[in-house]
């Protein structure tokens, strides 16, 4: 763990939280990514949501990005992804994919989602 988030350590990573949801509530989550030193022109992240696939380039700075999740049983919602290009590894870590940030909410809730945003921007 950094101070600013975490690094995946491996290629393929899985995100997994609970939410107040119940199942089948469809919810865009909101991930803040961004990838490891890399020589590749166009590294891209694969996300697989249980339905839903989603290919994203990542950036070397930290970028929100938007996929629409349908929530799991008890409210459960997991994202696995696979990082694809060819990542520098600065140290004697292997690191692929940093994450710090993630927030979410109701797909149809406007409202909800300019809350989200506006707290994002102003803090």
């Amino acid at each position: 763990m950094e101070a600013w988030g975490v690094w995946s350590s491996q290629r393929d990573s899985s995100l997994s939280f609970r939410t107040e949801f119940p199942m089948g509530t469809h919810i865009h989550v909101l991930i803040r990514l961004h990838r490891a030193p890399t020589t590749d022109p166009n590294p891209t992240l694969k996300i697989e949501t249980g339905g839903t696939t989603k290919s994203i380039k990542i950036t070397n700075h930290p970028t929100f990005y938007k996929i629409l999740v349908e929530v799991g049983k008890n409210g459960s919602v997991t994202l696995n992804m696979r990082a694809k290009g060819k990542f520098y590894q600065p140290d004697e870590r292997e690191i692929y994919v940093g994450l710090s940030g993630i927030a979410f909410f109701k797909a149809e809730d406007s409202e909800g989602e300019k809350s989200i945003l506006n707290q994002i921007i102003i803090n």
